[in-house]
């Protein structure tokens, strides 16, 4: 959303209540790859961490 007065150029504006910082992930995987990720997406860094959970170590 963006809103502009008379005088200045627009600007960003989000709604009250909805801000996020993101948020930052790191994982090391059994196979050794190293995995950062770095997101505002909440619902998205959930089933990231549900899906790294379920990766089996090939024991």
């Amino acid at each position: 959303m963006q809103s502009s007065s008379a005088s200045g150029p627009p600007t960003n504006v989000e709604p009250v209540g909805k801000r996020c910082h993101a948020s930052k992930l790191s994982a090391v995987l059994p196979n050794g790859i190293s995995l950062t990720l770095e997101c505002s997406d909440v619902d998205g860094l959930a089933a990231i961490i549900g899906a790294l959970s379920h990766v089996q170590t090939g024991r």
